[in-house]
């Protein structure tokens, strides 16, 4: 196939089965097209009609190859003069002596620029971006992990980070495999984020990413008993009503911890029937998703008063219940939901300590005795199947998750 350009106008020169060929191109947006007997002929027909069609005369001709060359070439440019370019290309080239000696005068220049970032220079850069763009409780969970080795080991280059460190950082205190994975994957996340912006070399693995993974034992996820839901319940109705919707959402709507924070009283309204997990809300995987409102959970905010201040328990600090009224005019849970509540519920004896996600894991563990649906439970959700299967799901009788979703009616 031969390519002819002129201007903005192309025209295509194929061989057909039969020896003759083909000219095609576009006009007025539909394809035409005619035949040649001679590949000279159809050429000299195809420049014609390319300039026929650009509508202009006296332009110089290019090859389709030509013409890719000087795109790259406008592309590597940017903003900049594409003969500048060329002169800087073409002085460096004459210093170096050579294109592979200037690749690798490249090379070690970006080696000495990687090796001047620090731990502290990545922490503070993983600050900046997790507030402005990615989720708060994401970078509350890194920053638990980072910051002591950030304050400590602030000037420590990137580069000195090994898999022998790493895997010594992740094995203070004698953790649980399951401990020990999570810091793992807290350092992956930062020397990853290094890798993409050019500070660690781009072409291999982390530190992080070459320390194995320690083997978890399988076990059941922890959820809450139906008793210790509507103890729950009961007791932030008594102390905090402005918890409640935080509580509910993850218990009988599968919401994420940092879903149920950030779900506005709109998206509860919108579509009756549903609670609208809008795209910007959406925990890990950032889908937009409607969750069926089940009965119960109608019920428990539909008792809810609709005045912000009164949801407010009046032993809160005068200061933040002035910003915990403003934003449960427009948010269903105020800021910092998750610690008042796990903390609420310690304090009045009901657990020790607060089990990771014991709320969402309640939701699908009970939610799939009722349905038998895993596939209906992910949906639901947010999250894939084979996840729902591995990591929240742990088995109850029928009769359970049915006394599960009759907690507030």
């Amino acid at each position: 196939m031969e390519t002819i350009r002129f201007g903005s106008a192309i025209v295509r020169v194929y061989e057909r089965g039969d020896g003759k060929w083909a000219l095609k191109w576009r006009e007025a947006g539909k394809g035409r097209g005619t035949t040649k007997t001679k590949y000279e002929d159809a050429v000299e027909a195809a420049k014609a009609q390319a300039k026929r069609l650009d509508g202009a005369t006296g332009k110089q001709w290019v090859t389709g190859q030509d013409a890719e060359v000087l795109a790259k070439l406008k592309a590597i440019a940017g903003d900049r003069s594409p003969f500048a370019v060329l002169d800087a290309c073409g002085d460096a080239l004459r210093l170096a002596g050579g294109l592979a000696e200037l690749t690798a005068a490249a090379e070690a220049y970006a080696k000495s620029k990687r090796s001047q970032w620090t731990l502290g220079e990545l922490f503070r850069r993983l600050e900046d971006e997790y507030r402005e763009h990615r989720r708060a409780q994401t970078w509350k969970s890194l920053k638990v992990e980072l910051k002591p080795f950030a304050d400590s080991l602030a000037d420590l280059g990137l580069g000195a980070i090994s898999p022998d460190l790493i895997a010594e950082w992740c094995s203070r205190g004698t953790p649980s495999p399951r401990t020990y994975n999570n810091r793992r994957a807290k350092w992956s996340t930062a020397l990853g984020r290094a890798r993409e912006l050019g500070w660690i070399d781009p072409n291999q693995r982390t530190a992080a990413e070459i320390v194995p993974k320690r083997r978890e034992e399988r076990k059941s996820p922890s959820i809450w008993p139906v008793p210790d839901g509507e103890r729950i319940l009961s007791l932030l109705r008594e102390q905090s009503p402005d918890l409640i919707r935080y509580f509910a959402l993850q218990c009988w709507g599968g919401l994420r911890p940092s879903e149920a924070q950030a779900i506005r009283l709109d998206d509860l309204t919108s579509h009756p029937g549903y609670v609208h997990v809008r795209a910007a809300v959406a925990g890990k995987l950032g889908a937009e998703r409607f969750v069926p409102m089940r009965p119960n959970l109608a019920a428990i905010l539909g008792t809810l008063p609709s005045e912000a201040d009164v949801l407010i328990p009046p032993s809160r600090d005068p200061s933040r219940k002035k910003r915990d009224e403003e934003r449960l005019r427009v948010f269903a849970a105020p800021l910092n939901a998750d610690t008042r509540l796990s903390g609420l519920v310690r304090e009045a004896g009901i657990l020790d300590r607060w089990p990771n996600d014991v709320c969402r894991h309640s939701f699908c563990s009970y939610r799939l005795a009722q349905t038998h649906s895993i596939g209906k439970v992910a949906e639901e959700a947010g999250n894939s199947e084979a996840i729902i299967r591995r990591n929240y799901r742990r088995p109850v009788p029928v009769e359970v998750g049915e006394a599960w979703f009759k907690i507030g009616l």
